[in-house]
């Protein structure tokens, strides 16, 4: 390998080791962010489909409540002979639903009757004279199980022929015959665009279509490929997404008891598109920095290899050893004295270029070294930042990056880590100086700190450029001084991130014959920003959780009113249950999402009816079974979901017994989910302490008997004993914190 190869190869060796290393994790950052962001997008996206569902139901079910109860008030009053004719009746109905405040608005009402053989054969809708509504077996049956004079109210449901909504209510007249009264619903269609239009997400083409494919924004049917996909979300009963490279196409299906909703939209991957293109662009400019680098390597070692290139060549005819101490007599002849001086010349020449190649492969070779060390350092950065999320405490990461700084940064004799967003300076580490004791002196943050930007300091210049000494009482002063002492510079590199000062590093030189260099301050600002990347990393996943919280709270908001029970119900229960975790030794983000999540323990009653909820008697073994199927109705809006897979184990299995008697599904001892055994105790204790429909509230010491007692509903072995310990240990903690509320 000739001289040239050998220092264009390492060269760019270690400078396309650099340039992929940096690429790469700029590569994986950006990458981790897109997937992030689509991965909470389609979570969004699921939320509110969720809600959609829900919301859509509930307008269905305030309607069908609203309309029922007018139209049986109207035909009893028709059957009483308040009314001359039909045409009162139907007048007085279309006056009454004009002072209508619920969403679902009447197009039309029409009245029907019905003989004792299920035909109708008269009716102001023309096209159902002469229809058969005995063939309708289900309804025919109930028709004919009320009496003279009773009223049979029915659901909303769409029509078989024309895929529109109708409410019906019907009339047993004393001659056998049936009076029937049908209202149509004009606004279905604006009512789902009005929600769809919350939906502020990256969409186009939403279709909605009803029960028989009709659609509900324009007469379009959909294809045989998207009612396979609604029916596969029936199946499944989840979404289906059809994912491609630049877009995503969703089916989703509603399903409740007003019939089947199908919705589909497609979501562009306007990120994956960018993220493709910058991969490509930067690619391009990768390949043209190499090539204009080798150019210039090139450009700057040719005359060097060309003059070893010459020697070379030239040292073939002699030895440099034996040359060395040549001597020659003039011959006379001016042409060959001529020659044998030049020879000579050149040879001592020879002998001077080889002492100078070996001093600059001497060079080379350090070059080497240092860009070997370079690598290594570049490593252990790297780990760093790829393992960001990795880091629990702020503290810990920016210890490692402390710790760090000495390698990339050697001429550094001591140094000190602060943090300062707090009351008092708070020394987190440091080289050469004792922590405990600048921490006991408990100096203000604000008079200690006050550099904004990287800067080096030199020698007793520190004083009046990191701190107001003269806001510092004296003592303190004095012990200071004598804790951090004199050194000849200082690199001040400051730790903020989004305006907001976090503490700051300062790394000192104490010998005389060192400073600080240029290329010391452009690792001062790497590291600067590789802290600011990190800060702001950690930032927005505590938004993201925030955000959770914040839509679980507002779940929990709309449980409570459907329940009636009031909202220091489930925030004491979110209190005591992250109390307990506490106490169990669980990890800080465990206990966290328990106390976020634990308040929606009860979300599936938003689906059971309020009769129930409310009764102030006894249930009945209907009731009770409909009751106890608020748990596994959770999994309609909380399934699904990574983030709210605590929430949902709290919701689907905190009736379960550590005996294996409860339900849904009977599970026992470790098969529950640990927060749902905790909120489970916390849960029945709250309930024996707080007044309901049924009962008044108990004192603390009347719960705690009813919990650790053998009792056939409240029975302690229902419980983890662990928690009942933990319970029994903190008991007057535990008094004191339901109290607090």
């Amino acid at each position: 390998m000739t001289l040239k190869k050998f220092i264009e190869s390492k060269v760019l060796k270690i400078n396309v080791i650099l340039i992929v290393s940096f690429f790469l994790i700029i590569m994986s950052l950006i990458f981790f962010f897109i997937i992030r962001n689509e991965r909470l997008e389609k979570s969004n996206i699921n939320t509110f489909l969720n809600y959609l569902s829900i919301k859509t139901d509930q307008i269905f079910i305030k309607s069908e409540e609203y309309y029922n109860k007018l139209l049986e008030k109207s035909l009893n009053d028709y059957y009483n002979n308040n009314f001359p004719n039909i045409a009162y009746l139907i007048d007085d109905i279309k006056f009454k639903v004009k002072e209508s405040e619920v969403d679902l608005k009447v197009e039309d009402i029409n009245y029907y009757f019905i003989n004792e053989n299920g035909i109708i054969y008269e009716s102001d809708y023309q096209q159902d004279i002469g229809v058969d509504i005995s063939n309708t077996s289900l309804l025919w049956e109930k028709l004919n199980q009320i009496e003279p004079g009773e009223v049979y109210l029915d659901s909303i449901a769409e029509e078989v022929r024309t895929g529109r909504n109708r409410l019906y209510a019907y009339l047993n007249l004393d001659n056998g015959h049936y009076f029937e009264i049908g209202i149509s619903f004009k606004n279905i269609s604006e009512v789902y665009e009005e929600l769809v239009k919350e939906l502020n997400f990256r969409i186009s083409d939403i279709s909605i279509y009803n029960s028989y494919y009709i659609s509900l924004f324009e007469n379009v049917e959909p294809t045989e490929e998207m009612k396979n996909n609604f029916k596969r979300s029936i199946e499944n009963n989840s979404i289906v997404i059809n994912n491609g490279v630049l877009k995503d196409d969703y089916y989703y299906t509603i399903e409740s008891d007003y019939g089947y909703k199908y919705i589909s939209f497609t979501v562009k991957n306007d990120q994956i598109i960018i993220f493709l293109f910058f991969i490509i662009l930067s690619f391009i400019l990768l390949l043209v920095y190499l090539n204009t680098l080798r150019n210039r390597i090139n450009k700057n070692i040719n005359l060097l290899s060309n003059v070893v290139s010459d020697i070379a060549k030239d040292m073939t005819f002699f030895n440099k050893d034996s040359n060395s101490e040549l001597n020659y007599e003039h011959t006379g002849i001016n042409e060959i004295d001529t020659i044998s001086k030049r020879y000579l010349d050149l040879t001592k020449e020879i002998n001077s270029s080889f002492e100078v190649l070996k001093i600059m492969n001497e060079q080379l070779e350090g070059y080497y070294r240092n860009n070997e060390l370079l690598i290594e350092r570049m490593n252990k950065l790297t780990k760093i930042v790829t393992e960001f999320k990795n880091y629990k405490k702020e503290d810990e990461i920016f210890s490692e990056v402390f710790n760090l700084l000495f390698d990339f940064i050697p001429e550094s004799d001591t140094g000190i880590l602060i943090r300062s967003d707090e009351e008092y300076i708070r020394v987190v580490d440091a080289k050469g100086y004792e922590i405990e004791k600048i921490n006991n002196l408990k100096i203000v943050s604000d008079k200690y700190l006050s550099l904004d930007t990287i800067t080096i300091i030199q020698g007793n210049n520190q004083e009046t450029r990191t701190t107001k000494y003269s806001d510092i009482p004296k003592e303190k002063y004095e012990e200071l001084k004598s804790l951090i002492y004199r050194v000849e510079y200082s690199l001040y590199i400051p730790i903020i991130s989004n305006y907001k000062r976090y503490g700051a590093i300062i790394l000192n030189i104490i010998e005389k014959d060192k400073e600080f260099t240029e290329e010391t301050i452009k690792f001062a600002h790497f590291f600067y920003e590789i802290i600011d990347l990190y800060l702001s990393t950690k930032n927005y996943g505590d938004d993201i959780r925030v955000s959770y919280k914040n839509f679980a709270n507002k779940l929990a908001t709309v449980a409570e009113a459907h329940d009636q029970v009031t909202g220091n119900h489930i925030l004491r229960v979110g209190k005591l249950s992250s109390f307990i975790a506490d106490k169990l030794g669980l990890d800080n983000e465990k206990i966290l999402e328990i106390e976020d999540f634990a308040p929606l323990h009860d979300i599936g009653k938003i689906f059971v009816p309020s009769s129930i909820l409310i009764k102030e008697g006894k249930l009945t073994n209907e009731e009770w079974e409909i009751m106890k199927k608020h748990t596994v109705y959770a999994k309609k809006l909380l399934e699904g979901d990574e983030k709210f897979k605590v929430a949902l184990n709290i919701a689907l299995y905190h009736h379960e017994k550590y005996n294996g008697t409860g339900y849904p599904n009977g599970l026992k001892e470790d098969e529950i989910p640990i927060e749902a055994q905790i909120v489970a105790v916390v849960d029945v204790y709250d309930a024996l302490r707080s007044k309901r429909p049924y009962k008044e509230p108990y004192s603390h010491k009347k719960a705690m008997e009813i919990i650790f007692s053998d009792g056939d509903r409240t029975n302690k072995k229902h419980f983890n004993p662990n928690i009942l310990d933990i319970i029994k240990e903190q008991e007057n903690s535990i008094k004191d914190l339901w109290d607090s509320f």
